[in-house]
Protein backbone atom coordinates (compact mmCIF):
# COMPACT_ATOMS: atom_id res chain seq x y z
CA UNK A 1 0.00 0.00 0.00
CA UNK A 2 1.04 3.87 -0.60
CA UNK A 3 1.79 5.85 1.71
CA UNK A 4 2.96 9.75 2.08
CA UNK A 5 6.23 10.52 1.13
CA UNK A 6 5.76 7.77 -1.83
CA UNK A 7 6.57 9.38 -5.27
CA UNK A 8 4.37 7.68 -7.78
CA UNK A 9 3.85 8.04 -11.89
CA UNK A 10 1.04 7.74 -13.47
CA UNK A 11 -1.56 8.84 -16.38
CA UNK A 12 -4.74 10.95 -15.10
CA UNK A 13 -7.73 11.61 -17.18
CA UNK A 14 -10.39 13.97 -15.35
CA UNK A 15 -14.17 14.01 -16.51
CA UNK A 16 -16.91 16.21 -15.55
CA UNK A 17 -20.51 14.38 -15.63
CA UNK A 18 -21.33 15.42 -18.63
CA UNK A 19 -18.50 14.08 -20.15
CA UNK A 20 -16.30 16.90 -20.64
CA UNK A 21 -12.76 16.29 -20.03
CA UNK A 22 -10.78 18.69 -18.22
CA UNK A 23 -7.68 17.04 -17.54
CA UNK A 24 -5.61 14.31 -19.68
CA UNK A 25 -1.83 13.46 -19.25
CA UNK A 26 -2.09 11.89 -22.94
CA UNK A 27 -3.14 14.98 -24.30
CA UNK A 28 -0.33 16.66 -22.64
CA UNK A 29 2.32 14.86 -24.13
CA UNK A 30 1.44 11.40 -23.34
CA UNK A 31 3.85 11.67 -20.63
CA UNK A 32 2.47 10.49 -17.15
CA UNK A 33 2.65 12.77 -14.25
CA UNK A 34 4.92 11.98 -11.39
CA UNK A 35 4.41 13.35 -7.67
CA UNK A 36 5.30 12.55 -4.53
CA UNK A 37 1.55 11.48 -1.61
CA UNK A 38 1.13 13.74 0.98
CA UNK A 39 2.47 17.05 -0.77
CA UNK A 40 -0.61 17.92 -1.44
CA UNK A 41 -0.53 18.32 -5.30
CA UNK A 42 -3.60 16.28 -5.69
CA UNK A 43 -7.19 16.30 -4.42
CA UNK A 44 -6.62 14.50 -0.74
CA UNK A 45 -9.58 12.27 -1.80
CA UNK A 46 -7.87 11.31 -5.07
CA UNK A 47 -4.65 10.78 -3.19
CA UNK A 48 -6.76 8.35 -1.08
CA UNK A 49 -7.85 6.54 -3.65
CA UNK A 50 -4.32 6.17 -5.41
CA UNK A 51 -2.98 4.68 -1.95
CA UNK A 52 -4.37 1.75 -2.41
CA UNK A 53 -3.66 1.18 -5.42
CA UNK A 54 -0.77 -1.29 -7.18
CA UNK A 55 1.68 -0.82 -10.41
CA UNK A 56 -0.43 -1.45 -13.48
CA UNK A 57 -3.93 -1.27 -11.61
CA UNK A 58 -6.66 1.14 -13.56
CA UNK A 59 -9.19 2.35 -11.34
CA UNK A 60 -11.56 4.64 -11.59
CA UNK A 61 -13.39 6.91 -9.03
CA UNK A 62 -16.14 9.39 -8.65
CA UNK A 63 -15.38 12.23 -5.99
CA UNK A 64 -18.07 14.44 -5.45
CA UNK A 65 -17.99 18.39 -5.10
CA UNK A 66 -17.99 18.59 -1.90
CA UNK A 67 -15.45 16.30 -1.58
CA UNK A 68 -13.31 18.20 -5.21
CA UNK A 69 -13.50 21.88 -4.89
CA UNK A 70 -16.32 22.71 -2.99
CA UNK A 71 -20.14 23.51 -3.82
CA UNK A 72 -20.10 26.36 -5.99
CA UNK A 73 -20.56 29.48 -3.41
CA UNK A 74 -22.69 32.85 -4.71
CA UNK A 75 -21.17 34.62 -2.23
CA UNK A 76 -17.77 34.52 -3.93
CA UNK A 77 -18.93 37.00 -6.82
CA UNK A 78 -17.93 40.11 -6.57
CA UNK A 79 -19.65 43.29 -8.26
CA UNK A 80 -17.43 46.54 -8.80
CA UNK A 81 -17.93 49.39 -10.68
CA UNK A 82 -15.94 49.71 -13.22
CA UNK A 83 -14.53 52.98 -12.40
CA UNK A 84 -12.51 50.78 -9.72
CA UNK A 85 -11.15 48.72 -12.31
CA UNK A 86 -8.39 49.73 -14.02
CA UNK A 87 -8.92 49.04 -18.66
CA UNK A 88 -12.45 47.21 -17.36
CA UNK A 89 -13.72 47.69 -20.73
CA UNK A 90 -10.29 45.43 -21.97
CA UNK A 91 -11.29 42.32 -19.80
CA UNK A 92 -11.60 39.44 -20.90
CA UNK A 93 -15.08 38.25 -20.38
CA UNK A 94 -15.76 34.69 -19.84
CA UNK A 95 -12.27 33.92 -18.89
CA UNK A 96 -9.60 33.85 -16.06
CA UNK A 97 -7.61 36.37 -14.95
CA UNK A 98 -4.64 36.24 -12.64
CA UNK A 99 -3.95 39.16 -10.43
CA UNK A 100 -1.45 39.57 -7.39
CA UNK A 101 -2.61 39.85 -3.93
CA UNK A 102 -1.55 40.12 -0.60
CA UNK A 103 -1.17 36.32 -0.31
CA UNK A 104 0.22 35.87 -3.91
CA UNK A 105 -1.52 35.31 -7.24
CA UNK A 106 -5.35 34.72 -7.40
CA UNK A 107 -7.00 33.23 -10.69
CA UNK A 108 -10.59 35.10 -10.99
CA UNK A 109 -13.21 34.93 -13.61
CA UNK A 110 -14.55 38.13 -15.32
CA UNK A 111 -18.33 36.54 -15.63
CA UNK A 112 -19.38 40.28 -17.29
CA UNK A 113 -18.74 43.66 -17.73
CA UNK A 114 -22.05 45.79 -18.50
CA UNK A 115 -24.49 48.12 -16.79
CA UNK A 116 -21.20 49.97 -15.79
CA UNK A 117 -20.07 46.74 -13.71
CA UNK A 118 -17.70 44.73 -13.22
CA UNK A 119 -18.93 40.89 -11.85
CA UNK A 120 -15.99 38.93 -10.60
CA UNK A 121 -16.53 34.96 -10.06
CA UNK A 122 -13.83 33.90 -6.94
CA UNK A 123 -14.98 30.39 -7.29
CA UNK A 124 -12.32 27.49 -8.66
CA UNK A 125 -13.83 26.70 -11.97
CA UNK A 126 -14.26 23.18 -11.33
CA UNK A 127 -16.05 24.08 -7.97
CA UNK A 128 -19.60 22.29 -7.89
CA UNK A 129 -18.90 19.75 -10.31
CA UNK A 130 -18.46 16.03 -9.31
CA UNK A 131 -15.29 14.79 -10.68
CA UNK A 132 -14.54 11.22 -12.40
CA UNK A 133 -10.82 10.47 -12.64
CA UNK A 134 -9.44 7.02 -15.01
CA UNK A 135 -6.12 6.60 -12.65
CA UNK A 136 -3.29 4.28 -14.19
CA UNK A 137 -0.68 3.60 -12.02
CA UNK A 138 2.22 3.10 -13.88
CA UNK A 139 4.58 2.55 -10.68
Amino acid sequence: MLEDGCKVKMHLRGTLDDGRMFYDTHLQGGIPVELTLGEGTLLPALEREIAGMVPGQRLEVRIPAKDAYGEYDPSLREVLPVSKVPNAERLPVGEYIVFPTDEGLLRVKVESVEGGNVVFDYNHELAGHDLTFRIDLVK
